[in-house]
């Protein structure tokens, strides 16, 4: 499949891929997302998200290209953040040869917090996962002068077990400046 230039201001954000509910062994694979926004920098729910998995086990992704999220971003909440890919819920899921590229610069207001994540893991209860060979690459920046702003490579959720989960083989690409991270653990509002 291909999704190019989805925009709206709708709540509780955009998706180019959502799942959610008691699937089991659901495949998303060979899909090119691009450019998934949110217009708004208000209220609740600007974020926007190449994949979000709000539910199911043992979902495999694999394949895919993520491209140019844009969020309303009005602080560090996941659901006002752009993410290539959002975890939220299950466990077992599987992420294999994923493309995931963020860039440009936000233009929400100068004072405003901002966050994106090419892979956000915003759930400690979400485990059993199996990361291997993706690329993930955010190379965002801000003009705002806030202290609160973190584009990251990967976020995870504040005390996040990796002993039960594999991370490997995957590339993290950030630019270099305060802004950017490889990777940033803490909690979601």
């Amino acid at each position: 499949s291909e999704l190019f230039f989805l925009e709206a201001n709708i709540t509780p954000g955009m998706s180019g891929v959502e799942s959610s509910g008691s699937q089991r062994l659901l495949v998303i694979s060979r899909n090119d997302i691009r450019e998934v926004a949110h217009t708004t920098f208000s209220g609740i729910g600007q974020g926007s998200y190449g994949i979000f998995l709000n539910g199911g086990n043992n979902v495999e992704i694999t394949n895919n290209v993520i491209a140019g999220m844009r969020g309303g971003n009005v602080g560090n909440a996941s659901y006002t953040v752009a993410c290539g890919i959002r975890i939220q819920a299950g466990t077992g899921h599987r992420l294999y040869y994923n493309t995931i590229h963020l860039f440009g610069e936000y233009d929400q207001p100068a004072t405003g917090g901002a966050s994106a994540a090419a892979l956000a893991i915003t759930n400690t209860a979400v485990n059993n996962l199996d990361v291997r060979n993706n690329i993930f690459s955010n190379q965002l920046s801000s003009v705002s002068t806030s202290t609160g702003i973190y584009f990251a490579a990967i976020w995870l959720a504040q005390n996040y077990n990796f002993a039960t989960s594999t991370f490997d083989h995957n590339a993290y690409a950030v630019r270099n400046n305060s802004q950017n991270l490889v990777a940033r653990f803490g909690n979601f509002a």
